[in-house]
């Protein structure tokens, strides 16, 4: 849902998430997670604490510029350091953890596949 600037925003789930919760549950599913574009809807994800996992856009400044037909508007500085320096993030990739909308704990570097699965089941 958008609304307009200085409004609480929620996370509405729906009948859907209802769904995924009973896939969980019965172990059919592993792991609860959201992908997404959009700096707001991540922090309604992190914040609603059902999620285990958001994966979030390597730059997502890209994705929150206006359209246009002017290709010389997506070349400049658009390094965000406030959000930054917010999360802690230094360098790329950095992926964070949450827990119950908390950062629990972050990975800084590439990290082989069986790496990420034992450093989120040990946080879970």
């Amino acid at each position: 849902k958008y609304a307009p600037e200085n409004t609480v925003l929620e996370f509405d789930v729906g009948d859907f998430f209802a769904y995924v919760e009973q896939l969980h549950r019965a172990k059919t599913i592993e792991h609860i997670g959201i992908s997404t574009h959009n700096p707001e809807v991540a922090q309604l994800a992190v914040a609603d604490g059902r999620f285990e996992m958001i994966m979030f856009s390597v730059n997502p400044a890209f994705d929150l510029m206006p359209s246009t037909d002017d290709i010389n508007v997506y070349f400049g500085d658009y390094d965000n350091d406030e959000l930054a320096a917010k999360f802690g993030v230094m360098s790329v990739p950095t992926v964070l953890l949450f827990k119950k909308g908390v950062r629990a704990d972050m990975q800084v570097g590439f990290r082989p596949k069986a790496d990420y699965v034992a450093w989120i089941e040990k946080n879970l």
